[in-house]
């Protein structure tokens, strides 16, 4: 199937551990404009598993191609919050381009504490997005 193959190819997914806490990173790069079918069949056909029912912390950051601080994004956010849990991080409405849209988002479940803010960048298109988790000791 092209969209598995490409799926893989593009977007990452990394397990790590930070003082006996295990948490989920999935990096995702999508340039589908009906991207919220595309992320719920990805996420129920291959992390099943992991995210549901499953109490790991999970960090869902990328570049989704829709604009979260236009209407449209609410079905994406609305599964993403029903279905598995996370909550953007980021404000939907500081852009994350030089044109004026935020199409670049981090959402997370199951940390308290990470904060996640853009910056200027002179290099690229975007603003990076850094987030920060504070890990208790």
């Amino acid at each position: 199937m092209e969209f598995r193959k490409n799926w893989i190819n593009k977007n990452k997914l990394f397990n790590i551990r930070i003082h006996n806490i295990s948490i989920i990173i999935i990096i995702l790069v999508t340039s589908y404009p009906t991207f919220w079918n595309s992320i719920s069949f990805v996420f129920i056909r291959y992390f099943n598993r992991i995210i549901n029912g499953d109490k790991v912390p999970l960090i869902l950051a990328g570049h989704f191609n829709i604009n979260f601080a236009d209407k449209i994004s609410e079905r994406l956010r609305t599964f993403l919050s029903e279905k598995l849990n996370l909550k953007m991080n980021n404000d939907p409405q500081e852009s994350t381009t030089k044109y004026g849209t935020t199409i670049d988002a981090v959402f997370s479940r199951y940390l308290e504490n990470i904060k996640s803010q853009t910056y200027v960048s002179y290099f690229s298109y975007h603003k990076p997005i850094v987030s920060m988790i504070k890990i208790p000791e």
